[in-house]
Formats: structure tokens, sequence, C-alpha cells
């Protein structure tokens, strides 16, 4: 038998592989419709409010640029006039040889790099209240499961049973479910099992069907089918086992209410203040927590996440095991990090040691040149590095556990930012202890910056080509031994948001960082946001997958990512003033005095909750009084462990069904006996045996056994 099925291999198709791969990919909205590429982004918001955030973000930064550019453009043009006999990196960027006057060194620096600090810190202010504006469209626009429902933690032990909760909730309104959350981790296995095993049974009934409605007969396909069969119900038996055993559950649970009007409500008396927290402390904290009651003390209330955003696999898992595994990814990353500091310096000193030995031997001129010649392998090495911490990062993140597709997500966008704005922006810095040596016309840190910021067209221009979807796609995909590893090849990326806004940071504080020091940073930032906001627009709409509906977390820690790189372009500025031939003069005009107002300006902006300077997201009741159970499309949150049980014989009822509706296929073939069995009312699955009646001399006739 095994050598009749290694003889009759089952053809992979990879017409369907393809059409079930391009049928997922692009965004839809509720109506399974795809949005224009030109729509706005405005129409974006039924995704979620972290997808519109990010293109209204990117889309502002571009205006900003290039208004620091304009800023800057009189500086620019005097600087470049003024300095004929210098290089072409020199003449680009604002350093210590710039022989200005002190007047000039105020209104052509300093006072145009502090208007563009404001600039930037106004952006924050925008983008403060662009969050919480986009947060409350969103809500009043797109009603959701979330606006019903309260996700709660901490839950004591004894007191985890959908009674207890449902009777301690109902305090502030009609509960619709309660949904509780048990450890389910090994019975998602089983299902994907399940999943992938009934995709393949659907495929070979199609492939026998086909045969035989040509005439053929497959013994070796019906043996495989009928072990593919057998081993689903073994799959189902096991889940059915993990039902019916005794639950262990994780401490979290999903109350979702009748009204939003009565989440508010939980969410406010569960409100976390100084007050509470030390009435806990004092009062009932030396008492110690009573199991036999719930209190409000006891538990963590927050607006609960889209029920597309839960990780129920991972609910089991606490806070230190998820802190530990991104600990370690830190310092993976950082050890990385440290290969790539040691490789700048090492190549630093070797091109130092290069141009002074050409120098020596030719003109000056020809050295400053060779050294901007080999310069150009610092930003190859520099894409090569970032692109080894994405991928590290993406990998050991997906193996933190986390709760939501929202933690992961922010985690992963602050570890890869972090880490390439270090390697990008930051090691070229540090690596030289010179200052001075920063705007040396053979190659420093100007001239890699420069580069750097012209590399960040690569990775952005590269999405719409997807080189790695398409060798996976018509090579990898071609190669596949089985359609469901074809079918694997063939599916699009999961859409990842903070990949989205790490790119978006590491080409924005770049120019930040920079651009005092070489304004036409301001420039290439503003064309490679531009390439950004294009491509991932076009990647979102056409080839990623639909996201699952994030929160505005990661717009908060790209704002904090903003305000960083601020700050340390405001320390630049104060090294760069404090670098000039003319010391004295600065110093007499008080030039430096300028960066530390616009940095005080930033303090106060971070540190003082000023409600005129922050805008903070409120919460909202919008549904106008309409029942969870009355909105249509609404999707209630479901813990796989206590979900329904899949059976992959009702899918064979109801493919029977469908089949009857067809005309019929050719008689006696596997797929006409289905057809006639569903519209004669037959048991699926019924064997049909002919046999001879031994009192009767008619035809055989042809008996149905179950």
């Amino acid at each position: 038998m095994a050598g009749a099925r290694a003889a009759t291999p089952r053809k992979v198709d990879q017409a369907l592989a393809k059409e079930r791969g391009t049928s997922q990919q692009g965004f839809r909205d509720r109506t399974g419709k795809q949005l224009p590429l030109n729509a706005p982004i405005s129409a974006l918001g039924s995704a979620g409010v972290a997808v519109a955030l990010y293109f209204y973000t990117v889309w502002a930064m571009i205006f900003v640029f290039l208004g620091a550019f304009v800023i800057n453009l009189p500086t620019l043009t005097h600087n470049w006039a003024a300095h004929p006999d210098k290089g072409w990196v020199m003449r680009l960027s604002l350093g210590p040889y710039s022989q200005l006057e002190p007047d000039d060194m105020i209104s052509k620096q300093a006072l145009p790099s502090m208007l563009v600090a404001f600039l930037f810190i106004g952006f924050l202010m925008w983008l403060d209240r662009k969050e919480a504006s986009v947060a409350t469209e969103v809500d009043r626009g797109f009603t959701t499961s979330g606006d019903f429902s309260v996700e709660v933690r901490n839950i004591p032990v004894g007191k985890s049973g959908e009674a207890d909760l449902k009777s301690y909730f109902g305090k502030w309104g009609a509960v619709h479910s309660v949904i509780v959350a048990y450890k389910s981790s090994k019975f998602m296995l089983k299902r994907n099992e399940w999943e992938a095993l009934n995709l393949e049974r659907v495929e070979m009934q199609a492939a026998l069907d086909l045969k035989e409605e040509g005439g053929s007969t497959d013994q070796a396909g019906r043996e495989k089918l009928r072990a593919v069969r057998e081993r689903l119900r073994e799959v189902e038996q096991d889940m059915a086992r993990m039902q019916t055993a005794s639950k262990e559950a994780t401490g979290v649970a999903f109350c979702v209410y009748d009204t939003e009007q009565s989440r508010f409500k939980c969410l406010d008396a569960h409100k976390r203040t100084f007050f509470r927290w030390l009435l806990h402390k004092v009062t009932f904290g030396c008492l110690g927590n009573n199991p036999k009651y719930l209190k409000s003390y006891e538990l963590d209330v927050m607006a609960a996440p889209e029920p597309s955003d839960v990780n129920w696999q991972n609910l089991h898992y606490t806070r230190a095991e998820v802190s530990v595994r991104a600990f370690r990814t830190l310092v993976a990353s950082m050890v990385l990090i440290g290969f790539s500091a040691a490789f700048f310096i090492e190549f630093d000193r070797w091109t130092q040691a290069e141009v002074e030995q050409l120098q020596k031997t030719k003109s000056h001129a020809e050295a400053d040149q060779w050294g901007q010649v080999i310069s150009i392998a610092v930003p190859v090495v520099v894409t090569l590095v970032n692109f080894a911490l994405s991928y590290l990062i993406g990998r050991m993140t997906a193996y933190e556990h986390r709760y939501t597709k929202t933690d992961y997500e922010q985690s992963l966008f602050f570890k890869v930012a972090l880490t390439i704005v270090i390697n990008q922006s930051m090691l070229g810095l540090f690596v030289n202890p010179k200052p001075s040596d920063w705007w040396d016309n053979s190659g420093g840190a100007m001239t890699d910056a420069l580069y750097n910021a012209i590399s960040n067209f690569q990775p952005e221009l590269q999405k719409f080509i997807q080189p790695e979807l398409v060798v996976s796609r018509y090579m990898i995909a071609r190669m596949a031994a089985s359609q469901k590893r074809a079918d694997r090849h063939w599916e699009p990326p999961e859409t990842s948001l903070g990949e989205f806004y790490a790119s978006a940071t590491t080409i924005a504080a770049l120019g930040i960082i920079y651009g005092p020091a070489m304004p036409l940073c301001y420039l290439i930032t503003a064309g490679a946001l531009f390439a950004s906001y294009v491509s991932n627009k076009y990647t979102f709409l056409r080839v990623f997958k639909n996201p699952p509906m994030l929160n505005s977390g990661l717009s908060d820690i790209f704002s904090n990512y903003v305000a960083f790189a601020l700050a340390c372009s405001l320390a630049l500025q104060s090294v760069m003033y404090g670098t000039y031939d003319d010391g004295s003069a600065a110093a007499e005009e008080g030039v430096g005095s300028f960066p530390i107002v616009a940095l005080v300006f930033l303090l106060i902006y971070i540190f003082v909750p000023m409600p005129c300077l922050r805008a903070k997201a409120v919460e909202t009741v919008d549904t106008k009084g309409a029942k969870f159970s009355k909105v249509e499309g609404l999707v209630n949150y479901e813990c796989p462990l206590t979900g329904p049980l899949p059976s992959f014989e009702s899918d064979e009822m109801e493919e029977a069904r469908t089949d009857a509706k067809k005309p019929l296929a050719r008689p006696g073939s596997a797929k006409w006996e289905r057809q006639m069995s569903a519209r004669s009312g037959k048991p699926q699955g019924a064997k049909r045996l002919t046999v001879r009646m031994p009192w009767s001399k008619k035809k055989p006739q042809s008996v149905t056994m179950l």
C-alpha cells in the first residue's frame, strides 16, 4: 500500500494556492471591499486607531521636516557661498570652521535651530491632540466589541467562576456575558493541527472526485483520505477531552456589558488613584485579601482589547516571565550593537591611517576624495546590522508570549527603534571622541549621517517589490511537496504596525539629531518619510493581511522617541557651539543658551502635565444606548477551551448540501452519491452495498448501510 501511495503522489495545485493567498492580501473593510490606493486616511480608521494615527503622523512629519529645511535654507545658502575653498561636506554642514560674526552666529545658526526645536515641540503637541481626536473619531464611527467590554486581571483563584464575576460586575449594569480565560496553549496546538488536517481532507476529496468523474479510481488516495479522517477523529476526541477535563484559570476574564454606559461606570469605579492605593495599603493590605468575596482593590480592571487582539494561548504567563524574555532580547540586541561599534572603531582607525598615508604621498584633495569613497561602506554595514537587528528582535519578541497583539507590536517597536537609532544615529558620534573631527572632509560623523539618511530610501522602496515574498511564492512554493506547504508560501505577510512605526522613528530620529549640523538632512528625511508613507500605504492596502485593531499605545511610544531625539539634537547643538574656533565670541553673545532654552521648554512639555500643553484621550459614551446584542457585526470574546468544538463530519454535511444545489455530477461518482444523499436525506457517510435478495428474481438492489 505504501508503494501505491508513493507511485501516485497528489499534484500540488499552484493556481489554487495562488487564489487562496491573493484572497487574503490587502486591507478589507467590514463589507469585504478593498479600499483604493488614494483612499483618505480617515477611511483607514476601520482598521483601528493605530493605523490611522500612523499615516496621519508620517504625513504631518513630511511637512515638519520641509519646514525645518526652509528655516535653515538661508543659513545653508550663506555657508555654501562663504566657503568656496572647502569641500562639499563642509559647505553643506555647519561646524566649527564657520567664520561668522557674533550677530550672524545668532541670526544664522542659533535662532533658526531654536525655531526648528519649537517646531518639533509644536508637532508633539499636535500629535497629542491628534491621538485624542482620532481615538474619538474611530470610537464614534466604528462601534466595536471593546466599546462594551472590560478586561479583568488578578482574579482570586477561588472566585474565577462566571457566576461570581457576573454578580460582582452587575453592580454597574446588566452584564451580557462573562468570558473566563483558561490555559489553552495545548488546545490551540490541537486546533491548529485540526485545521491543517481538515484542509488536507477537503483537497484530497476534491482530487478524488475529479478523478472519479473522469472514470478512473484511486484506491491509494482513498486509503490516505481514510487515514486523514481517522486522524481528524482522534484530534477531535483529544480536544473534547481537554474541554471536559478540569480547567486551570489564568486569573483573566472579559466582562461584556449590555450598554457602554455600564462599562463606563465600571471603569470609573476601578480607576487607580493614589488615595485608593493608600487606603488599600493602610487598611485592607494589612488584613490580607479575603478570597471569599471579590473586592475592587483586588482586581485590575481596564478597557478591554478587541477580540481579534487577544492572544488566548499566552494569558497564563506571568508578567515576570514576559519581562525576563524581553530582557534577553535586549541583551542579545546590545551584543550585536557592540559588534557594530567595534567595527566602526576599527574602520575609523583604518580610514584615518589611509588618509594620512595618502596625504603624505599625494595631495590632500585626493586623500579627501578617497576618504569619502570608503566612507560609503559605513551605511552598507549599518543597513546590514539594522536588518540583522530587526530579524533577531522579531524572532525573539515572538517568544516573549505577550498577552495581546498590541503588547507584541509595542514591544517590537520599542526594541527595534531603540537599537536601530543607537546603531544608526548615535554610534557615529560616540565612536569618535573628538567633536572637531565630526566635520572632517575626508569622512566623519556628518558624512556618515548624510550617507545613512540617503540609505533610508532603500528599505522603503524595497517594500514595493517584496523580494522575500516573491522568492517564497514563485520559487519555494513551486518546490512544495504538499498543498498545505504551497498555501503557506503563498500566504501574504502579517501586518506589523510595530515595524511601520519603527521605520518612521529611525528615519525621523536621524534627521532630528543631525539636522542642526547638516540642514540637508531635513530635506532628505522628508523625502524618505514620503517614500515610507507611499510604500507602507501600498503594502497595507494591497499586500499584507488585515491587521488586528490596536490602540494608540504605539503612537505614545513614537512621541517619546521624537522627544528623545530632539533632546539629543539640542545636546549636539551645545557641543557644536562649544567647538567653534571663536569660542570667546560665542560665549560673549550667549549662543550656547539658545539650545538650553529650547531644552527647558521641551522638559516642561514632557514632565509638567499642563492641560494647555498636553491633551489626553477621554472615554466617551457614544453608542447612544444601543445594546451589545442589537449591534450587527460584533464578535464576542471566546476562550478556545470553552468554545464550540470543530467537526469535520459537520463540514462534510454542509459540503453535501452545497453540492446538492449544483448540477448533478457523473452518475456513480462519489460526488454524485453525496448529492443524492443530501437530496434524499440519507445520513452523510452511509455506505451503499449492492446485494441480491435470495427470494427475488429482480435485478440487484442498492441497500444503504450505516
